[in-house]
């Protein structure tokens, strides 16, 4: 197999047997503020991942939508549907923005990278205070609570479900097609988003959580006052948020390579990167066969099998 690298094979998806929570990411095209905060994006944010929640029944645990990325946090589950549910949400969300911003190009920057995070509590906890600190960690936003865009905070801090509208496209277009003109209202379909605890907190009592919760953002917070303090600065703040121009690339964006898993363990690194070695190798031997035409071949635990080629029939001619 050779040394293990990031590439082309890091992106195999893999999901082992044993890891209770993953992070999800992605970028958009050249960093562009295509995410930029408003109030008909973060709509279309908290609907389409509400609806991909529902159909494809993916626990998630926090999320955030930062100008040109966004954050999940969710519990195990097959590869398979996690990808289905990736695909449904990223699809629709780029359709969505795409026409709020009038962008039509490429959306995404890559295909999303899926992290696994160690099971200890160290790991977990520091995984979902680096979700809850985006905004003010880029120095935007003195607050989680302060960040325009859309979060999944005040449902952990509340405890209640976040309520969301599906705008139905597909009905829009049948009605059109039928010469209808309805108001676009007529056309949102009520979904409700339902988070999860951290798998490390899921015993302790709702409103134990919620109070844990609420000390990670104090910590974000008490950290953002001393950097500023220290630098002598303030945030950009929320309104200069809401002033950018959705096309705007900035001058840099951060290319640094995902790590292989979330773990402040080098034993638990290294363990993972072994473990992925010979998942990987077990992938391409599989892989070749299947490529070969063995249809029924089985793939290793932690990915899915990929659907076979369709096969055309011909019928002959009377």
């Amino acid at each position: 197999g050779g040394e293990l690298t990031h590439g082309d094979d890091y992106l195999t998806r893999y999901m082992p047997d044993g890891i209770e929570l993953f992070e999800i990411t992605n970028r958009t095209i050249q960093g562009r503020l295509l995410l930029r905060p408003g109030p008909q994006l973060n709509e279309a944010v908290k609907g389409i991942l509400a609806r991909a929640q529902r159909l494809y029944s993916v626990q998630i645990v926090a999320a955030v939508c930062l100008s040109n990325h966004f954050h999940l946090l969710i519990t195990a589950c097959s590869v398979e549907r996690t990808a289905s549910f990736m695909c449904y949400f990223q699809s629709n969300l780029a359709r969505e923005a795409g026409r709020l911003r009038k962008w039509s190009g490429p959306f995404w920057d890559r295909r999303y990278e899926l992290l696994p995070v160690a099971n200890t509590e160290r790991d977990q906890v520091a995984r979902l205070r680096y979700l809850l600190a985006q905004g003010c960690k880029e120095n935007l936003v003195w607050s989680p609570r302060d960040w325009p865009g859309f979060s999944t905070l005040r449902s952990m801090l509340s405890g209640k479900p976040i309520r969301a509208s599906w705008l139905n496209r597909s009905a829009i277009y049948r009605a059109g097609r039928r010469g209808e003109s309805q108001p676009m209202s007529s056309y949102e379909e009520p979904e409700r988003l339902r988070l999860e605890p951290l798998p490390c907190w899921s015993e302790v009592s709702p409103t134990e959580y919620r109070r844990r919760v609420a000390e990670l953002v104090a910590e974000v917070e008490a950290e953002t006052r001393r950097r500023h303090r220290h630098n002598g600065t303030e945030p950009w703040g929320r309104i200069n948020v809401l002033r950018q121009r959705p096309h705007d690339r900035p001058a840099r964006v951060k290319r640094s390579p995902a790590p292989w898993i979330h773990a402040h363990s080098q034993s638990a690194r290294a363990a993972y990167r072994r473990a992925y070695s010979w998942f990987l190798i077990a992938y391409r031997a599989a892989s070749r066969r299947f490529r070969a035409g063995d249809w029924t071949v089985e793939f290793p635990p932690g990915c899915f099998r990929p659907r076979p080629p369709c096969t055309l029939h011909v019928r002959n001619p009377v």
